[in-house]
């Protein structure tokens, strides 16, 4: 732990020379929610604004009871991604002031990230997020029984989706219930706020003197859950409708600490020749209107007036695909040729990009650090042909081709395919946010606001 009081210590004063700090104290405290409906939940650290929060190591506790209607007495549950894909929509601001974040569907990409982690990370903390990658066909709901050993030779066998129920079930907070046709089943989940959205996992400092208000809306209109027969032979339930209730008062887990007398006495003088603090972050803009597709040669305009843009992803579903409690949020139709246009100019240097090895290049080289051995990368080439067909672009040049950093970008996108099978699009774009903090009086501005 005094590591990590280090380094967020020497974040917190990033302009002096690096010397070895400690907190005088740190532990982890609760605040409850204060607003909780059937879709929101909601926090204000209004009343503990002058604790020092690390916001990027605090955690949301919430009690969730799912009803599955239509699901039979052996039906099992598991999250599709995790509890990453728990939450569709997140917004943040000063309390009574200034709009941080405001997404909508950071569920959508938010799984997809934690496939990026290296291997080892994906296995020591996969099981607290209830989360590990499918390891067969994502399109088939299901997949194994625990108990028989001869299920890694069938060819539909899923360890990751297995391993996802487990986690559930290790979770429950009370036996699985089947009445009335309704599959309930009850259990906690932590969600730690970097995985919700950038802007958290940025806030790796103390921060104190500003309240923010925090809301996180329960995703509904594409559903998390995923819930299917364990067998071996891939039956499917008809479940009709999936019912999410929190069944009680959530609240934040977050990291409280004191700075030692020498550290207290430099912040204090730092706030009161006005402290602020910048944080650059990483927002998005989602667009999922281009649904049952059949065109095998696809021209589309997913994006207008994107300010500093840096990634593009484009996931393909058969149609209604992503909204079947009998797949994951793996998307699963293959692409075989992309250019990618900013402002009618392609963005790549040579020619554009054609056949899965030079997409998954994309992927590899817009995501993973290269320091890092691509051994042991989470996501390999197999798993991008069998699962994960996820198309990632660099946008982050795009920027030093216009007029200046701040000209809005359209993006266009030119594709094609071997089929015309209806599919749905998803295209999901990253750009770079800033906001100030001015914590000598507790207010905020944006410096490069999202796009309204």
């Amino acid at each position: 732990m005094a590591a990590i009081a280090n380094e967020e210590i020497h974040n917190l004063f990033s302009n002096e020379k690096h010397k070895v700090h400690q907190y005088k104290t740190e532990d982890y405290y609760s605040l409850n929610c204060f607003t909780q409906t059937t879709s929101q939940i909601s926090f204000t650290t209004a009343q503990i604004k002058d604790t020092q929060i690390i916001f990027k190591d605090s955690y949301v506790v919430l009690d969730l009871s799912v009803a599955a209607t239509g699901a039979t007495a052996t039906s099992e549950i598991s999250l599709k991604e995790g509890v990453a894909s728990i939450f569709s929509n997140v917004q943040v601001s000063i309390a009574g002031g200034t709009s941080i974040v405001n997404q909508q569907n950071v569920n959508l990409l938010n799984g997809k990230k934690l496939l990026l982690k290296d291997y080892t990370w994906a296995k020591n903390i996969g099981p607290e997020l209830c989360y590990d990658r499918d390891t067969g066909p994502a399109e088939t709901a299901v997949y194994a029984t625990a108990q028989q050993t001869t299920t890694s030779t069938n060819a539909a066998f899923n360890q990751g989706l297995l391993n996802r129920v487990n986690y559930i079930i290790a979770n429950s907070l009370t036996a699985k219930a089947f009445v009335g046709g309704i599959l309930v089943q009850t259990f906690r989940v932590y969600v730690p706020l970097s995985i919700i959205h950038d802007w958290f996992a940025q806030m790796n400092y103390p921060i104190s003197g500003v309240s923010f208000q925090i809301d996180l809306f329960l995703a509904h209109a594409i559903s998390p859950w995923q819930i299917f027969q364990i067998t071996d032979t891939a039956v499917n339930t008809n479940v009709t409708a999936i019912n999410t209730t929190v069944v009680s008062t959530p609240y934040l887990y977050y990291k409280g600490v004191t700075l030692n007398d020498d550290d207290a006495t430099k912040y204090q003088h730092a706030i009161s020749h006005g402290l602020t603090k910048t944080v650059n972050f990483i927002s998005q803009q989602v667009n999922y209107s281009f649904v049952g597709r059949t065109e095998t040669s696809i021209s589309m305009t997913p994006f207008q007036n994107i300010v500093r843009p840096l990634r593009l992803w484009c996931f393909a579903y058969y149609a209604n695909e992503l909204r079947s409690v009998n797949n994951t949020f793996s998307p699963s139709v293959q692409l075989d040729y992309f250019n990618v246009l900013a402002n009618n100019k392609s963005i790549f240097q040579v020619q554009p990009i054609m056949g899965q090895r030079r997409l998954y290049d994309q992927l590899r080289n817009t995501i993973y650090d290269y320091t890092d051995d691509m051994a042991v990368a989470n996501l390999t080439f197999a798993d991008f042909l069998s699962n994960y067909k996820m198309y990632v672009f660099d946008l982050s040049r795009v920027k030093y081709n216009t007029s200046n950093l701040n000209t809005p970008v359209q993006i266009d996108v030119v594709a094609s395919r071997l089929t015309a099978t209806p599919i749905d699009f998803i295209y999901i774009i990253e750009y770079e946010d800033t906001a100030i903090l001015h914590l000598s009086d507790g207010n905020g501005t944006m410096v490069n606001a999202p796009p309204q």
